[in-house]
């Protein structure tokens, strides 16, 4: 088997691995343009009452509620796709810009 291969393989293990967790992440991003699903709880800090979002457990939770575990792993087909493309596009350069010479690491 070739490295790229392997490599890919070894991508998309861990794609599947962290996709769920990826979904219980993206309510928090929502939140910022004021969409909040579950409401804030009301908890303590330092001895003071303050309001709490949900934690990534409770939206993972949420998740499962309402469209059931396979709703954690919904868009995982496009990501891996897209994951394949992206590592297939990349190791091809890599390889012309090795038989050309013209390889250069540069850091901005």
């Amino acid at each position: 088997m070739s490295p790229a291969f392997i490599h890919q393989l070894i991508k998309t293990r861990h794609t599947n691995i962290s996709d769920p967790l990826t979904k219980a992440e993206v309510p928090a991003e929502t939140c910022q343009v004021g969409h909040e699903p579950l409401p804030p709880t009301l908890g303590h800090f330092f001895r003071r009452e303050v309001y709490h979002l949900p934690g990534f457990f409770a939206y993972a939770k949420h998740i499962i509620k309402i469209d059931g575990k396979a709703g954690l792993f919904k868009g995982l087909a496009p990501r891996l796709c897209a994951g394949t493309i992206g590592t297939v596009v990349h190791s091809k350069i890599v390889q012309k810009c090795h038989k050309q010479g013209t390889l250069e690491v540069s850091v901005f």
